[in-house]
């Protein structure tokens, strides 16, 4: 499914378990009129029909919208006995390696960057990657360990980590390090441990400007995956785009999940979050796994997110956007939509799931239906 740069994807949000969708959606309604009754009652129904959908797809999804809803409406309240046993702390690390092995979306999306990354850098003397979210480095490690194989025999590459979590960030610049050193690579760290909403108030830009003035940047490549999402206000984020494009760099790439929960439209947000976590969902149903691990996955990584969106408007955190909203943001503040060549084809483990150029962006897709847009812009 090609759309135009000015439509909007839309939604089959009612054909995704349609019969539990129209029950939970009057629940939605009646919240969004402030009928706090009526949103009780159908509430209490939908509870009642969930033994019926024990150990189903449709019942998770059920579920965990119950939950949100139940957390808009008491946000203190218990969570509701699961379909399965709660993870534990070892289950979730167990599960992240199992998504990672079953279902590795973020992966695949990162290698497409990463190759664009690579080929932009790799035969240059002087490099700089500025990561937006750096997390633990897994991603910039992966982009080393293929500029040393691609033959990379420059003299500089500094990498410069944004990542609010100081633990993370310790761990990316401990694992950068051990990569450079074994790979004999001439890396050059440099932790900032703050937001980017920090890093842009006040005078914090304007000094991160001046400094890497003064520093050699070489040619510059400016990566945030599954972190922009986050930028708080919505209206900070063609700001940001704009300071970045004051850094000139050669190339800005991101990755974001595919969905509007920008709106602050409660039964729009509910409708977009429904067609997006059900795709996904029905992606997850696919892979060779057990009953069990495949709901500990839908659980450990979706079920706080849908709480989220379904939150009320101040207290949000998780508002994706769209591969189309993104681009419009990129365009006004001068970037340019710049999609790779090599894009590959087929993943691995995941055969129901496409990969699909759309006009200005990547979308791996689920029954035609974007649910992450891949972005590389230039100047």
């Amino acid at each position: 499914m090609i759309i135009t740069k000015k439509s909007k994807m839309t939604t089959k949000a009612d054909a995704i378990y349609p019969a539990p969708y129209h029950q939970v959606k009057e629940a939605i309604i009646a919240l969004h009129e402030n009928n706090v009754g009526k949103a009780k009652d159908v509430l209490r129904t939908l509870s009642e029909m969930l033994p019926r959908l024990y150990g189903t797809s449709e019942g998770t999804q059920v579920l965990f919208f119950i939950e949100a809803i139940r957390k808009r409406l008491a946000p203190g309240a218990p969570e509701l006995g699961n379909l399965y046993l709660m993870p534990d702390q070892g289950q979730q690390i167990k599960m992240f390696n199992f998504m990672a092995s079953k279902f590795p979306l973020v992966s695949f999306a990162q290698d497409i960057i990463n190759t664009a990354c690579v080929q932009e850098i790799w035969n240059e003397k002087t490099v700089t990657i500025l990561d937006i979210g750096i997390g633990m480095g897994q991603q910039i490690a992966n982009i080393l360990e293929r500029l040393s194989i691609s033959g990379f025999d420059g003299e500089k590459i500094t990498v410069i980590g944004i990542e609010p979590s100081e633990t993370s960030l310790d761990k990316a610049q401990s694992t950068l390090r051990d990569i450079a050193q074994q790979k004999r690579l001439p890396l050059q760290f440099m932790a900032i441990n703050e937001t980017i909403e920090t890093l842009m108030s006040h005078s914090g830009w304007t000094s991160f400007e001046q400094q890497l003035k003064q520093a050699e940047v070489g040619k510059l490549i400016v990566n945030a995956s599954f972190a922009l999402h986050h930028t708080q206000p919505i209206s900070h984020r063609v700001s940001l785009f704009r300071n970045i494009k004051k850094l000139k760099p050669a190339l800005l790439t991101m990755i974001e999940p595919y969905a509007d929960f920008v709106t602050s439209r409660l039964v729009d947000r509910f409708d977009n979050a429904w067609h997006h976590y059900g795709l996904t969902f029905q992606a997850i149903d696919q892979i060779d796994a057990s009953d069990e691990e495949k709901y500990l996955v839908k659980q450990i990584f979706f079920s706080r997110e849908i709480q989220d969106v379904l939150s009320k408007n101040g207290h949000r955190i998780e508002q994706f956007e769209t591969g189309e909203q993104w681009i419009k943001r990129l365009k006004t503040a001068g970037f340019n939509p710049d999609i790779p060549k090599t894009i590959p084809t087929n993943i691995s483990n995941c055969p129901f799931v496409s990969v699909k150029t759309f006009p200005d962006y990547i979308g791996l897709c689920v029954d035609g239906y974007p649910i992450i847009s891949i972005i590389t812009a230039c100047l």
